[in-house]
């Protein structure tokens, strides 16, 4: 037959052989490879195990590279999801972090002896001073918690302010750094009173001493580092035994007759977070 040549009749030859083994094998499987049919098999097995061998060698790699292609996107869903979950975890460690050092700075904000029974109302540090020309914060607590003009304001480490304006939703404190500040003071280990004033530029405070009024002794006692609190005097806009600052330096004067103190407030503005408001008026007694 023209163009049915000796390649063409070898690829039907072997077609007919595979075949042929195919129903061999099965029939002499269902034989449980028994009887002539089973030699026969086996012969054909022979035969068609290396043509297998070849087909899997060829196609192998082909059905393997579909399936990493499946696979492959499985990872990736399984990272991308486990990576959300990793983010959600962080995320909730860093909020259980915040809610633990929130509850720390409460804690040693209201552990305080020198708060003990004064009536407050815990607040937040939401704003600074819209300006340069007065040292002020603004709290989230106004009148509708009970705070008023007047009242003292104290952080963890002591004495911020006052409130000189309040509103139903906020209030404002001026700063214990702000020039125009005043308080009454002692030297918490001679007992040495006296009012102290903010300066301008540098933020300390300025306690004005006569000398007159104390011995060489006092005098010689005051050294840096001495603790300042409030000291509750009568009429006193703050109650007694509130830290305020370490003294800084003493300065005499050339006249001989007035000394004045430098105190360092333990006020840190920049990080101020939580306050407490104390509801107390300007000669109230101490519980």
């Amino acid at each position: 037959m023209p163009g049915f040549g000796r390649d063409t009749r070898r690829r039907y030859v072997l077609i007919v052989i595979v075949l042929t083994s195919i129903t061999l094998i099965t029939l002499d499987r269902r034989a449980d490879d028994k009887g002539p049919l089973g030699a026969v098999a086996r012969v054909a097995h022979r035969i068609v195990s290396p043509l297998a061998a070849a087909a899997d060698a060829v196609f192998g790699p082909v059905g393997d590279w579909f399936a990493g292609i499946a696979d492959g996107g499985d990872l990736r869903r399984e990272n991308r999801d486990l990576a959300e979950r990793l983010a959600q975890e962080r995320a909730k460690n860093r909020q259980s972090e915040q809610a633990i050092e929130e509850n720390r700075r409460y804690k040693a904000l209201f552990g305080e002896p020198w708060l003990d029974d004064i009536p407050s109302v815990a607040a937040k540090v939401i704003a600074g001073a819209p300006g340069n020309f007065e040292r002020t914060v603004v709290l989230n607590r106004g009148t509708e918690s009970g705070v008023a003009i007047g009242y003292p304001v104290v952080g963890p480490d002591g004495l911020v302010g006052r409130v000189v304006e309040a509103w139903d939703g906020g209030s404002t404190v001026l700063l214990v750094t702000d020039p125009t500040f005043g308080v009454a003071v002692r030297l918490t280990d001679q007992r040495i009173r006296g009012p102290a004033e903010g300066q301008p530029e540098s933020g300390l405070l300025k306690l004005n001493l006569t000398s007159a009024d104390l011995s060489d002794e006092q005098i010689e006692s005051i050294v840096a580092g001495d603790d300042v609190e409030t000291c509750g005097c009568d009429e006193s806009e703050y109650p007694p035994g509130i830290p305020v600052g370490e003294v800084l330096r003493v300065e005499r004067q050339t006249s001989g007759i007035s000394l004045i103190v430098r105190i360092r407030p333990l006020l840190d503005a920049s990080s101020l977070e939580n306050v407490k408001v104390l509801r107390w008026r300007t000669g109230d007694l101490v519980p």
